[in-house]
């Protein structure tokens, strides 16, 4: 077997002989939510490389117009993947019920892929309240999988819970992790994985490093001159918590006008974006904050091409997939100093700020626009492509998966 996976490395290019892989994804974009798990369809595609990808990726739908439920079934193309929608409608989720007929989702879209594919190992993307049922599923028992991990849940929500929800997650948690066929864990931050070892008892050795990938429009461009007249500064994401967009807005207040005319370019939607737009207005003259929604990949990395710097206003995350773009773009980064973000943040390509303190963001600031010009944009952009690129990504990956289904 192991002749095979590496044949399929060596034929890569002309995409001769690659296996095909079973792929859950937790979360993936949509028409209604464009951004929802983007950065998984990222890992996705770098590995389409060496494997034809099958992504599966299944969704839960209230609904009282059925008996009991109902299972949707579609097919897409994207970019080269396959990408298989379930959808399982129902009526009562209660008494086992949810789970029950969310393992009959997923296992009537495998019962037909089997008939014209063979796996023979499979990924999950992000264990999820729906994807931790994968592995208890007949047609996959047997078979070996791993887990690219970037849920900031471990961290974020499961220390809010009382101390008896939290046994009962704990609980099922470890059990979890405790499958012989879990044979890696991918964690996007050394701190994701130090809170997975010391959390839940895993052994240091089944969690190794992945990043996240960068989307290849994000690239540094020659011969970049700042605006004479003002400073450009781009701000993307989730406009939802664990972001926080009003922070920038409360810091931006009594920002020292020596430091000249500003422009905010905020990309994404969110919540916070209509609650906070009336902090935007009343920042002052000086300030000026422009709301694009949610755009393109292209389209962002243009913008942050002609920025000065990114800043990422954040209370909690693993590894921002939209630092990597940024720094791929060669842009310096003013985000916090919590969770994965010292670990792509450095003195050479950005400022860290303690979270949730406005004036620690704001002499943040200061500080970046002080030091604009000793930030080399080429070495930046260099060494995140090394690290963030869909190659360097899609080879550590694959190089997993062999020993996966060897």
């Amino acid at each position: 077997m192991k002749d095979t996976y590496q044949a399929a490395q060596l034929n890569s290019e002309q995409g001769v002989n690659r296996p095909s892989l079973l792929f859950f994804a937790a979360w993936w974009p949509s028409s209604e939510a464009p951004g929802a798990g983007i950065f998984i369809r990222e890992h996705a595609l770098a590995l389409l490389p060496y494997f034809d990808v099958h992504v599966i990726h299944l969704s839960v739908v209230k609904d009282t117009s059925v008996l009991l439920y109902r299972i949707d079934h579609g097919t897409e193309e994207d970019d080269g993947l396959h990408v298989h929608r379930i959808e399982v409608h129902m009526r009562i989720r209660r008494f086992g019920l949810h789970d029950a007929f969310v393992q009959k989702g997923y296992a009537s879209l495998l019962t037909r892929l089997r008939k014209d594919f063979v796996f023979d190992g499979y990924c999950i993307n992000v264990r999820s309240h729906l994807t931790k049922l994968v592995p208890e599923l007949p047609a996959l028992r047997n078979l070996n999988f791993m887990l690219i991990e970037h849920f900031s849940y471990y961290h974020r929500v499961l220390p809010g819970l009382d101390n008896q929800e939290k046994a009962i997650a704990n609980q099922a948690i470890m059990k979890w992790f405790a499958n012989p066929n879990l044979k890696q864990i991918l964690a996007v931050s050394n701190d994701l994985k130090d809170v997975l070892v010391e959390q839940f008892q895993l052994s240091s050795s089944r969690i190794s490093l992945i990043s996240n990938v960068s989307h290849p429009a994000f690239d540094y461009l020659p011969g970049f001159e700042a605006p004479k007249d003002h400073l450009r500064f781009i701000c993307v994401g989730l406009w939802e918590e664990p972001k926080r967009l009003d922070l920038l807005f409360d810091a931006l207040h009594g920002l020292s006008e020596q430091q000249g005319q500003i422009v905010i370019e905020v990309f994404g939607a969110g919540s916070q974006i209509d609650t906070n737009k009336h902090k935007a207005a009343s920042i002052g003259p000086a300030v000026q904050v422009n709301f694009h929604g949610f755009q393109p990949k292209e389209t962002i990395a243009g913008a942050m091409q002609q920025a000065h710097a990114l800043i990422h206003p954040t209370d909690a995350e693993n590894a921002p997939t939209v630092i990597a773009e940024a720094q791929c773009c060669g842009l310096p980064v003013l985000s916090m100093a919590v969770n994965g973000i010292p670990e792509m943040a450095t003195e050479e390509n950005g400022v860290l700020v303690l979270p949730g303190d406005p004036k620690a963001l704001r002499d943040g600031l200061e500080t970046l626009i002080t030091h604009l010009a000793t930030f080399n944009r080429a070495q930046i952009s260099e060494q995140a492509k090394r690290k963030y690129s869909r190659s360097a990504v899609g080879k550590l990956l694959n190089d997993q998966l062999i020993q996966l289904m060897s």
